[in-house]
């Protein structure tokens, strides 16, 4: 990936290299890079045949400032332009700022349920990393 002007634009992704058709069409960018991103993550880890612990032990915490903006975008563009009736149906479970991390738990059979809902302000990893740690989540 290249950095130009202080973004990473990720413009050689392509998501039918990584997923179906229908696939990559039922989920943000936003999502298809998260889920693209911690496969080889888990990879890296020696994880990707079977997890190194219960499912019921392992879950998601993902930090993001807003989730799937360009479907944000295009269902906004397309409710100026053409009306309500024309706003995908998937709109809302494609920009929820929670979908890459749910799709990843879903993919990989995570388990652990977060009981408590973690905002961007006042994110700090280290803070995330103990509660993920402490059985009262």
């Amino acid at each position: 990936m290249r950095i130009v002007d202080g973004e990473g634009r990720c413009s050689e992704f392509e998501p039918t290299e990584h997923f179906s058709v229908k696939e990559a069409r039922r989920a943000d960018r936003f999502t298809q890079l998260v889920l693209v991103a911690t496969r080889e993550a888990l990879a890296d880890a020696g994880w990707e045949d079977e997890l190194p612990y219960p499912a019921e032990e392992v879950g998601t915490i993902i930090g993001t400032g807003i989730g799937g903006i360009g479907t944000i975008e295009s269902n906004d563009r397309m409710l100026i332009e053409h009306g309500p009736k024309r706003v995908s149906p998937l709109a809302v479970p494609l920009m929820m700022g929670n979908a890459g991390a749910a799709a990843v738990s879903m993919h990989h059979g995570l388990k652990v349920q977060l009981r408590r809902r973690v905002g961007v302000r006042g994110w700090h990893a280290r803070d995330r990393v103990g509660d993920a740690r402490d059985p009262g989540w």
